[in-house]
């Protein structure tokens, strides 16, 4: 779980499910909206006996921020880092996944199961070494 701020908005991103690459998600707390009293101050719900016109400022705001990250030059940039991060970092766990099930078959060298995997052949030699342990 990952607690994200923009501007006054605060939401919570979940990694695993950021990392399928198949979901866009947030998941919004009570932070950075308009609302008040009991429902202070994002309050996205309609049925909870607020005035319906800070839910829509709520969602508003919401909306502006996931704007941002599809439509503003900046905004792309950051989420085209995020999701470069993201495809780097599910292919070398799938990497290493690769080389761990090499390193059982024990029919390939260090060097091999490196090419094969682009790991360096250190961290293959380290990852033989939590397999056989």
């Amino acid at each position: 779980m990952k607690i994200n701020r923009k501007n006054d908005l605060e939401y919570i991103t979940f990694d695993n499910l950021e990392q399928t690459g198949l979901v866009k998600h947030c998941f919004t707390t009570r932070h950075g909206g308009v609302s008040t009293d009991y429902w202070a101050s994002m309050n996205m719900g309609f049925a909870r006996g607020e005035k319906r016109e800070p839910v829509l400022q709520n969602y508003k705001i919401l909306a502006d921020r996931v704007r941002y990250f599809k439509e503003d030059e900046k905004g792309v940039a950051a989420m085209s880092r995020v999701l470069e991060e993201m495809r780097k970092e599910t292919a070398r766990e799938t990497a290493i996944k690769v080389a761990k099930g090499m390193l059982e078959s024990g029919k390939l060298t260090y060097e091999e199961i490196a090419k094969i995997t682009e790991l360096t052949i250190d961290e293959v030699r380290a990852l033989d070494e939590k397999v056989t342990a």
